[in-house]
C-alpha cells in the first residue's frame, strides 16, 4: 500500500514538471523507491549516444523517527545532506519542497 501512494504522488508530481511542448515520452526523469529510499534521476543521452543517470534528489524514510532525510548531489557526486532543509515529516512536504526547489539544487 504504502510504495502504490508513493509511487503515485511522485509520479503525479514529475509529471506537473513536464514541459508542455514535450510529450512524456521525450523527457527522461525517472523513480525509484525501494528499501525505503526514493531516488529521483534524470536519463541524458551521452556523447556516445548511451545513456547516462544524473541523479536529481534522494529521500530516505526513517520509520522510526518519523522523518524524510532529504538528500542532494554534492560537487564531489556524492549524495550530502540537503541544507538548509536536512528532514521533513511527509512524502508530501518532501515534493513540495523539490517542486518548489527555492535554491536551484534539484532542477538546475
Amino acid at each position: 500500500m504504502e510504495i502504490d501512494l508513493i509511487s503515485k504522488l511522485v509520479h503525479d508530481c514529475l509529471h506537473s514538471r513536464l514541459d508542455a511542448d514535450q510529450g512524456e515520452e521525450e523527457q527522461h526523469v525517472f523513480f525509484n523507491y525501494e528499501n525505503q529510499t526514493l531516488e529521483i534521476y534524470t536519463m541524458m543521452e551521452g556523447f556516445d549516444g548511451s545513456l547516462i543517470k544524473f541523479p536529481n534528489v534522494k529521500a530516505k524514510h526513517i520509520k522510526s523517527k518519523g522523518v524524510w532525510k532529504v538528500y542532494c548531489m554534492g560537487q564531489s557526486m556524492v549524495w550530502k545532506l540537503y541544507q538548509p532543509n536536512p528532514e521533513v515529516e511527509d512524502i508530501y512536504e518532501f515534493l513540495k519542497l523539490i517542486d518548489e526547489d527555492k535554491h536551484g539544487i534539484f532542477w538546475g
